[in-house]
Parts: structure tokens; C-alpha cells; sequence
């Protein structure tokens, strides 16, 4: 048996972490581990490096060019291969999502590992998805065969699965992996709120900028990365000259404005994460910030909370929602950026005028953010990060793969789309 583990590339974020945790795990436990992608990784295990799968590329190879690559590459190792495939309906890149459907239908066994929908939240890579390659007309995105499994990150990802019709049985809920990595406590008397994510516009960086206005004199805000080479620049640059001339105490992508400095580094800094974000398919900020003892601010996301509670998790410094009295009873993320602004220059001079939505009543914003960061220790234990451990994330996969090693043939269907596409947009 061979794993093939496949992603676009390795450049730093969520994905590439989870990836490189894996192949840590694998190349313990599985013989024949190798790694497909745009470019070489830092790992023990084999790699197999293919540049169109690189979807940053502004031109690409053709599908059939993109598959013979998948297929030549697979020749050195035995069979039965395994395609652990991370992200194939992003929307990034369809020419090789339609390579990934070419190995479903031809009786390939394949792990499907849905980090993030296009569908949530990603029309533009939807609309992609759908102008090109074998998309292209029919709309039929989830490939089912008897030697195919889904992974996905939350409970709520499954349900929808199952309900566009994945037997429950195919789809398992395979949460991130994070390692412990307790750092000691930063007890200076300043606060310095760290969110370390990448600037892209779901990540709500407005609302990172609004608490860095209400927050005690002194604090120091930061955003470790920038948005990348993607749609969300024209958004951050006006994020960071508002920032600039307000002078709200915020620095932006620490780890490319001095990338001789790792993130490790950054965190030991901090005072406190926080994660404003309004969309998430899993976010590690949830967890990380117990792996790395710090209290974690900011808003809550209902479905992965629910998650988390299974887990015995529940961080106490979340709101559900920020309210502004020059926009009444609506949510923070739901504005403009020019009325998100307006916000944060009313916040400055009346910081009563914002409120946060707790789970037990409102509060004032800056009240609330002053009290926050008087706690340093974390309030939740590195013991309650079981159910996400390495080993664990690693062994699921592990039993699957096997599973799927001897799995009989069976004809190729597909989920119906538009029920995915509805939960989404309800």
C-alpha cells in the first residue's frame, strides 16, 4: 500500500500545519508515505513535486497534463495506492479538482479531506469551479464510490454531507491535530493581543481594529500574516492606511515585516490571542491558544463551539456579537467597511456607544475588553487537547486508509450540490 498525500502547495497556514503533522505521524506508521505538491517540504518522507498543481500559477498545465503527472508519478510505488487529497473542491484550481474526479471514476480510492467549502463564503471560487474543466455545464462537484471517504472538520460539515447524500458511514469528522506547546507567561503590565491568521476579509480585521481603539491606553495589537497575492489586498491596504492614520495601535504582518523572527517567537510575546474572525471551517486559534497557554478573545462561532463543548472546551472571554449604537441591533461583520469605520471613530470618542453580546446578557465593549486583559493564564488546560492530539488525528487516518486498501469497486455517483450550495446560502 502506498499514501499519497496531495495539497496545491506548502506555503505557511492552516492547511500546510496540518499536513506536515501528518507526514510526521505517517512516516512512523505507514511504510510507503509520499508527498505530492507544488514544491519541496521540510519532511523525512518522499516528495513528489509537480509545479501545476500550484494554483497561485497564472497559466496551467491542461487537465490530461496535470493527471498523466499524478499518474507518472504514482508508477514508483506499489499498489494499492491511496489519494489522501486535502482541499480537491476548493474552487483554487478546477482543472485539478476534475483530475481528482478522473481518479474517483476510475475506481481510484481516495480520501476526500474538505478543510473549507467554496460554497461558504467563496462565490468567487465557486463561479471558478464552474468555467472550467469537467465542472464546466453539469455542476457535479463530490464524487461517491465504495473506496472513497470524506473527512471534514466539524460535526455541522458532516450533517451537511450526509444530507446531499454521503452514507454516514463514508464521512468521518477528522478535527486538526495541535501539539502542546505550553510558553511561559508574558506578565508585562501592557497587554499585547496577538491574532495569527492571515488578513484575508473573512478573517474580520475591521473588528480586530475596533477592539485595538476600545482597549486600555498601552496595549499593543498585532496580525501576524498579510492577505498574500489574492483578492482581499485592495480591503487590507485600506485596513492598514486606517489604521495608520487613526493611530490605533496595531501592527500588521509581523512575520513578513521581519521574517527572521518565527512565529513561535510571536506568540511567546503576546499577552493574549485573539480570533474576530466571522467564518471559520474549524479555526485553531481555538485550540492553539490552549496549546500555548494564552487566554483567547474575541468571537465565538456557534457551530464550532458546539464542537468544542463535546470536547469539554469552552473559552470564556467570547462574545457572540459586537453592536454599535450608529447601527442598531446589527451585527459588526455585517456592515461596510466604510460604516465599520465610522464605528471605530465613534468608539474612540464614546466607547459606551459599542456593546458586546455575551451568552449571559450585553456589556460595554471596552468594559469587558478591560477586564479580559487583566487575565494571563489561561483558563483552560493543555489535558483538554486529547481528543485533538497527533496521535490520534494520525491513527484515524491510518485505520482509514487500510479500510479503503481493500475496498471493492463500485460505479461513481455524485452528492447533489445543490443541497451544499442552499445550507450555505440560508
Amino acid at each position: 500500500m502506498t499514501l499519497f498525500i496531495l495539497h496545491y502547495h506548502l506555503r505557511p497556514g492552516g492547511v500546510s500545519r496540518v499536513i506536515l503533522a501528518e507526514m510526521a505521524h505517517y512516516s512512523q506508521v505507514i511504510h510507503n508515505a509520499v508527498l505530492i505538491s507544488s514544491e519541496p517540504a521540510d519532511c523525512e518522507i518522499s516528495t513528489k513535486i509537480i509545479p501545476a498543481l500550484d494554483y497561485a500559477k497564472q497559466t496551467f498545465a491542461s487537465e490530461y497534463e496535470i493527471f498523466s503527472q499524478l499518474m507518472q508519478a504514482a508508477q514508483e510505488f506499489p499498489r494499492p495506492w491511496i489519494w489522501h487529497i486535502h482541499n480537491p473542491t476548493l474552487g483554487c484550481h478546477p482543472l485539478f479538482t476534475s483530475c481528482c474526479q478522473r481518479l474517483a471514476e476510475q475506481k481510484e480510492r481516495l480520501i476526500y479531506h474538505i478543510h473549507d467549502f467554496a460554497e461558504d463564503q467563496r462565490p468567487k471560487n465557486l463561479k471558478h469551479l464552474f468555467e472550467h474543466g469537467r465542472l464546466r455545464g453539469n455542476q457535479l462537484l463530490y464524487p461517491v464510490t465504495d473506496r472513497m471517504h470524506y473527512c471534514v472538520l466539524t460535526g455541522r460539515d458532516r450533517d451537511i454531507l450526509i444530507a446531499a447524500g454521503l452514507p454516514r458511514y463514508q464521512v468521518s469528522v477528522l478535527p486538526n491535530p495541535v501539539q502542546v506547546q505550553a510558553l511561559p507567561i508574558n506578565d508585562s503590565l501592557e497587554p499585547w493581543v496577538l491574532y495569527p491568521t492571515r488578513a484575508i476579509d473573512r478573517k474580520n480585521i475591521g473588528e480586530f481594529l475596533l477592539l485595538a481603539a476600545l482597549a486600555p491606553a498601552g496595549s499593543h495589537f498585532a496580525i501576524t500574516r498579510g492577505p498574500g497575492e489574492s483578492l482581499h489586498q485592495k480591503h487590507y491596504a485600506e485596513w492598514v492606511q486606517f489604521a495608520r492614520d487613526q493611530s490605533l495601535p496595531v501592527k500588521f504582518a509581523l512575520s513578513e515585516t521581519e521574517p527572521a523572527i518565527d512565529l513561535e517567537h510571536w506568540i511567546g510575546q503576546s499577552t493574549h490571542l485573539c480570533s474576530t474572525s466571522a467564518h471559520e471551517g474549524f479555526g485553531m486559534a481555538f485550540l492553539e491558544s490552549i496549546a500555548w497557554q494564552r487566554p483567547l478573545l474575541g468571537r465565538a462561532i456557534p457551530h464550532i463551539q458546539a464542537d468544542l463543548a463535546e470536547a469539554g472546551i469552552d473559552h470564556p472571554y467570547l462574545y457572540q456579537a459586537l453592536l454599535s449604537e450608529l447601527f442598531p441591533e446589527i451585527d459588526f461583520p455585517q456592515l461596510s467597511i466604510k460604516d465599520q469605520q465610522q464605528v471605530i471613530l465613534s468608539a474612540r470618542t464614546h466607547p459606551a456607544s459599542v456593546q458586546v453580546r455575551l451568552k449571559n446578557g450585553r456589556a460595554s465593549a471596552s468594559e469587558w475588553l478591560s477586564e479580559v486583559l487583566q487575565h494571563r493564564m489561561s483558563p483552560l488546560t493543555t489535558d483538554q487537547l486529547h481528543a485533538f492530539s497527533p496521535q490520534r488525528h494520525g491513527e484515524m487516518l491510518r485505520q482509514l486508509a487500510e479500510g479503503l486498501a481493500s475496498a471493492p469497486e463500485s460505479p461513481c455517483r455524485y452528492l447533489d450540490s445543490n443541497v451544499i450550495r442552499k445550507f450555505f446560502t440560508a
